[in-house]
């Protein structure tokens, strides 16, 4: 325990002026042994003090003690008139010999308690204690109060010494946490910089090989990029016109057997049959699958896996089969110029933003185009929508039918 120092005596903070004293008689003082040992050595002295005592007059003490068995020791040994209790009471009297003569001019226990109350709030409890309870003249009552403050204190004392030891646990745990964090920060923050030195040594590499490099060569280069690029526009515009000439020709094969169809001559009667001897027999033609008449369908939306199923579903119904993604990777503005060169959009509603969809929407209304919302993005709901196309064929394959018919009436 930290010991604690008097002012000079010749500071008057709590001394009368010297006008204003009356002479008393000199009360009677209690020594260590005859007042509360414990109490008064475990407030008034420290380890060091007690050490101190202990080794001036050569006594044996273990080497590993703690500090409650030094402070059990030296108040076992003041209980008694002793050499190492004068040495305790000794340096009790020289060190708080300032608040001894204070107390001792005090004659009123009012003035006392005053004395006291001044010397606690003070930081002066160690001289205030050993003052009120080594001299005689002061009440019992009072000393009694007085131990019961130094009795609370000691409690208050272990209380804030608990809360502080919990404060600095969280504190250690706090700044191990932040230096963590910092050791994290320093090392990404190494790992950006040697990625930003690499990218700045390539970038660097770079542009010496660029300006090593011939301007002949870097023409060349640019031209074959531009060269490279052409080319690949035109194998997407190919590979476009491929899927539509399919969806065509598949188009024209199935206008064909139907005008096959129309054209078979009626059925000889029985008679004429059996003049010729032969039963002509008419073979029943195949059933096939409707077909959506070459209608170019736009897809918008859905899920990319089974987009492949729904291209070869519309191209078993003789369809051009286009798809938008909504815009997840594919641009909005792509969609009007898609819708121009579609004649009906089939749009899932459970699997399509609701921008595109109603952009959708919009754009079919004004182009008077189909356009057909389905409730959910699998197969089965697509080709229920080309089915129901089926039932729309496109007029100009009327037309040709009619006028093909028309023609061969009129040839007859």
């Amino acid at each position: 325990m930290p010991s604690f120092t008097l002012p000079p005596p010749r500071q008057t903070a709590f001394v009368e002026p010297a006008s204003e004293r009356l002479p008393t008689a000199f009360p009677k003082r209690l020594a260590l042994w005859d007042s509360l040992q414990c109490s008064i050595i475990g407030t008034c002295l420290g380890d060091q003090d007690l050490l101190a005592a202990i080794r001036k007059h050569r006594l044996q003490i273990d080497e590993n003690a703690q500090s409650y068995d030094i402070h059990s020791y030296c108040v076992r040994a003041a209980n008694q008139d002793c050499a190492l209790a004068r040495t305790l009471n000794k340096l009790l009297e020289r060190r708080f010999a300032g608040a001894i003569r204070l107390v001792t001019r005090a004659t009123a226990p009012d003035e006392i308690q005053s004395l006291w109350q001044r010397l606690r709030d003070s930081g002066q409890v160690a001289a205030g204690y050993w003052a009120v309870m080594s001299h005689a003249h002061v009440p019992t009552a009072l000393k009694t109060r007085v131990f019961g403050q130094i009795h609370m204190l000691s409690h208050l004392h272990g209380h804030g010494a608990s809360q502080l030891a919990t404060r600095l646990a969280e504190a250690q745990q706090t700044g191990d946490e932040l230096e963590a964090r910092l050791r994290r920060s320093e090392t990404a923050k190494l790992a950006a910089l040697a990625e930003r030195d690499a990218a700045r040594a390539a970038a660097a590499s770079q542009a010496t090989l660029v300006q090593s490099t011939p301007p002949a060569a870097r023409a060349s280069l640019a031209k074959h990029d531009r060269a490279l690029r052409r080319a690949q526009e035109k194998l997407a515009k190919y590979e476009r016109a491929l899927i539509i000439a399919r969806a065509r020709a598949r188009q024209a094969e199935t206008r064909a057997s139907r005008l096959a169809a129309a054209s078979v001559p009626p059925r000889a009667s029985p008679a004429g049959a059996s003049a010729a001897g032969t039963v002509p027999r008419v073979v029943p033609a195949a059933k096939k699958a409707p077909a959506a008449t070459g209608q170019r369908i736009l897809y918008i939306g859905g899920r990319t896996a089974i987009v492949p199923h729904l291209r070869s579903a519309a191209e078993a119904r003789v369809a051009a089969f286009f798809h938008h993604d909504g815009g997840i990777e594919d641009n909005l503005q792509r969609i009007e110029e898609m819708i121009h060169g579609c004649d009906a959009v089939v749009c899932p509603v459970d699997c399509v933003s609701h921008g595109a969809c109603r952009m959708a929407k919009a754009i079919c209304q004004r182009l008077n185009r189909r356009f057909l919302p389905i409730p959910s993005a699998s197969r089965s709901g697509f080709e229920r929508a080309l089915d129901q196309l089926v039932g729309e064929p496109l007029h100009r394959d009327n037309a040709q039918l009619q006028d093909h018919c028309g023609s061969k009436a009129g040839g007859q």
